[in-house]
């Protein structure tokens, strides 16, 4: 960060409202790809420089911004389609970043960690790395970091409709007590306890939800940025902060 950019840093957070931090900070990461094209380099050096990137940012959020809640879209089933080297490739990445960077957080900064996701379907052995973080976190009250890995919002919704209809053929639950609220307590969200995101960052100049939280969005402000997730530095989020507490959210 060059000098102009640490000034403009420090007028942000100078700037910021504690009172008005927003609790919960959803990110969808994008742009890895398209960064990486730009500078000829194979798709992997992306993700790579985009796992540099949210290491800062998830330091920073916690330990600058006192964020209580940060979820980011690692990967959505639908980027499960895409070529198997490269999923194999990118699931490698994030399972070194929990065996790593999360779990020496959890230990240092009492850090919290959840995964939100269709977990049975990735591959063994980053579940077992994502078990023993969770495992590891469970009782720490530092930032929560949520990562939505092999996400699925329409699934999510889908899951917890099943879930609600198996209970009313049990008798569990009558039909008419099926509610908004009852339908918000069986997504996976709420199975982790973290409520629902105040603010949504979208990186790379796209203006669309990508089939992320789509029940908890329902109130969310929305922030849109041009830059690609690798390039997305602590004075863009600062900046994201800045809008959200200059905006009202209902």
């Amino acid at each position: 960060m060059d000098r102009d950019e640490d000034n403009r840093l420090s007028e942000l957070s100078g700037a910021i409202g504690a009172e008005l931090m927003p609790k919960h900070v959803a990110v969808i990461l994008d742009g890895h790809e398209r960064w990486a094209k730009k500078r000829n380099l194979p798709t992997q050096k992306g993700h790579e420089a985009g796992i540099d990137n949210l290491k800062t940012i998830i330091l920073t959020a916690s330990s600058d911004f006192g964020i209580k809640v940060l979820t980011v879209y690692a990967a959505s089933v639908e980027n499960f389609q895409r070529p198997q080297a490269e999923v194999n490739h990118v699931m490698g990445i994030w399972e070194d970043f929990i065996r790593s960077y999360v779990m020496e957080l959890i230990h240092r900064n009492n850090l919290r960690f959840s995964i939100i996701g269709d977990r049975p379907r990735l591959p063994d052995s980053i579940q077992s790395a994502i078990l023993e973080a969770e495992e590891s976190s469970k009782f720490n009250n530092g930032m929560h970091f949520v990562m939505a890995l092999r996400y699925s919002g329409r699934l999510d919704i889908t899951e917890a409709a099943k879930r609600i209809a198996r209970n009313v053929g049990k008798g569990i639950v009558q039909p008419q007590d099926v509610s908004d609220e009852l339908l918000h307590q069986h997504l996976m969200t709420s199975s982790i306890q973290v409520p629902d995101p105040d603010l949504l960052i979208r990186t790379s100049g796209e203006r669309r939800l990508s089939n992320f939280l789509l029940w908890q969005l329902a109130h969310t402000k929305f922030y849109f940025v041009d830059k690609m997730f690798p390039d997305f530095d602590m004075t863009d989020f600062a900046e994201a902060l800045t809008y959200f507490q200059g905006t009202k959210r209902y």
